[in-house]
């Protein structure tokens, strides 16, 4: 095999290692492997371009730069010890819909379709969370009351039993926050505000890029699932013996 070739191999690894950790990577890490990114398809279809004789410089910053990202993942994804260890902002979304307590159900019925989520946070006028709302919540009232959803408020059908995580808060939280309410979906909070959401699909995805300590990661998950999908006397009993270990 030529050195470009080698060269170029080792571009092709390094990138597509860094693709399957991306999602870890905090905010403002992903604009800078955005950048990085950039530079690797270039320099990638240079080398691919130059034919055999490519030039050492061209080897050279292939390889220069592949060192880079190799270190610039290092740097921000932890590589030891358990994912559940990292702290939720690494894996939740940033673009959250939320609901005033005044608002009509219809009105929360349409923020989800056209968000594609099933939970919508409550907030306040001044944006302090204050219940959540799920699309069986409004469902439920709904079929209850009899009456057309833009004559019922967010407020009369919200839950105001908040369960959520701070936004500094390891995964390994979420998953305990998640099993102990039987929920699927959390809003990631931050004195008082919501600044994010996690799923537990968040969670799985993470989890299926442990390195190391995954079968401890895997069971957390899977107790997390179970106690999701019991019925709530049958959930209480899991923890309460998942405790006791």
């Amino acid at each position: 095999m030529s050195i470009k070739n080698d060269a170029l191999t080792e571009l092709a690894t390094v990138r597509d290692e860094a693709r399957l950790q991306a999602h870890l990577l905090s905010m403002d890490a992903r604009e800078r492997w955005a950048a990085l990114e950039v530079e690797l398809d270039a320099l990638e279809r240079k080398l691919t371009q130059t034919g055999e004789r490519a030039t050492e410089s061209a080897i050279a910053s292939a390889r220069a730069l592949a060192q880079v990202v190799a270190e610039f993942f290092r740097e921000h994804v932890p590589q030891s010890g358990s994912a559940l260890s990292m702290p939720v902002a690494t894996i939740m979304s940033r673009t959250v819909r939320t609901c005033l307590p005044t608002d009509s159900l219809n009105r929360a019925a349409q923020n989800m379709w056209e968000g594609n989520c099933g939970a919508l946070p409550v907030v306040s006028h001044d944006g302090l969370i204050v219940g959540m709302i799920t699309d069986r919540d409004i469902c439920m009232a709904s079929y209850t009351q009899g009456r057309e959803l833009s004559a019922l408020t967010v407020e009369g059908s919200m839950s105001r039993a908040i369960k959520a995580v701070s936004v500094d808060e390891p995964i390994s939280r979420v998953l305990e926050v998640m099993g102990a309410g039987q929920v699927r979906r959390l809003p990631v909070i931050q004195a008082g505000r919501v600044v994010g959401m996690v799923a537990l699909a968040d969670v799985a995805r993470v989890v299926g890029t442990e390195r190391s300590g995954h079968a401890a990661a895997y069971q957390a998950l899977a107790r997390a699932l179970a106690a999701i999908s019991l019925a709530p006397e049958q959930s209480s009993a899991l923890l309460q013996a998942q405790a006791a270990e």
